[in-house]
């Protein structure tokens, strides 16, 4: 089982259940069946930046809450650009990797219709199910241009056969299912057709984060690597944002990324090593950075 560096993530989740659209515009209550809200006739508008975050799909959330992993990654990234960032479902090792495809704008309007249909759009949700207080949240962000907005909801994925579900949220559950099939369909080749361009995108630069083990760790038969470059790990980062001063980070580039990946390369996903420099022991542990994150605070944001 992975070790995870001592911090405490705290997410916040909406208070109370937004409201759905319908057909014809109207709110719905609790009481109401669900329905899919309508499309646009025409293109629905989004930021174009290649760092602007037009789609996101991640998991959020879970009780008590989990030990901060800055390994942990969004599932899908659209880009305004076009970009789809996925991490890679089928990597095993210590560190995750990412696969890239280049979407058309029409393959981005499609996806951009389907979350107005799921209601994604211009409004956020909580999707809670009640009695239920530890399991996790799948996340959609979708951002048409007025900044992104944020649904949850709890224990998507499986609350599907959990009696709590109110039944008001049937409906849009099932949406939501049927939107994120959409979004990983994407990486997947159609019947019949053409194999579909999906790369693997090069780590190019790795956040670091890192503290001190404890004295136990030099007694342990856990594996450990050595500290691979020149500059000590104490003074490789500084004290990690928000509150945890007792972790350090730091932003690895170039040849230090190709030291550190080499370092831990076949070392499976579920066995993250201690670090040594001299005579001190280190948790570490190590996170492809995406394009719009440029230092250590947008990792922990």
């Amino acid at each position: 089982m992975r070790r995870s560096l001592p911090l405490l993530l705290t997410f916040s989740l909406f208070a109370s259940l937004g409201a759905s659209c319908s057909d014809d515009g109207d709110t719905q209550t609790e009481e109401d069946s669900w329905k899919p809200c309508p499309k646009t006739a025409t293109a629905v508008p989004h930021p174009t930046g290649a760092t602007d975050i037009v789609l996101r799909l991640e998991t959020t959330g879970g009780f008590p809450p989990p030990a901060f992993m800055p390994d942990d990654l969004p599932h899908y990234t659209v880009y305004g650009d076009g970009r789809l960032v996925a991490v890679d479902p089928n990597n095993t090792s210590l560190v995750p990797s990412l696969l890239e495809r280049r979407l058309t704008e029409d393959e981005l309007q499609q996806l951009l219709h389907g979350a107005e249909a799921a209601c994604l759009v211009d409004q956020e949700m909580f999707l809670d199910l009640p009695e239920v207080y530890d399991v996790p949240g799948a996340s959609f962000i979708v951002d048409t241009g007025s900044g992104p907005q944020q649904t949850v909801a709890i224990g998507l994925g499986w609350s599907e056969m959990d009696p709590n579900v109110p039944a008001n949220q049937e409906g849009q559950r099932a949406a939501l299912l049927a939107f994120q099939s959409s979004v990983s369909n994407l990486l997947l080749p159609p019947p019949g057709g053409d194999v579909v361009p999906v790369t693997p995108l090069e780590t190019d630069r790795l956040g670091v984060f890192f503290t001190k083990a404890d004295s136990s760790a030099q007694g342990s038969d856990w594996p450990s690597v050595d500290w691979p470059l020149q500059v000590p790990l104490p003074d490789f980062g500084t004290a990690s944002p928000e509150a945890w001063p007792e972790v350090q980070c730091a932003i690895a580039e170039g040849s230090d990324v190709k030291a550190l990946l080499a370092t831990v390369e076949g070392m499976p996903s579920d066995q993250s090593p201690y670090w040594v420099d001299g005579d001190t022991w280190y948790q570490l542990m190590l996170r492809p950075m995406l394009a719009e994150e440029t230092d250590c605070a947008a990792l922990v944001a």
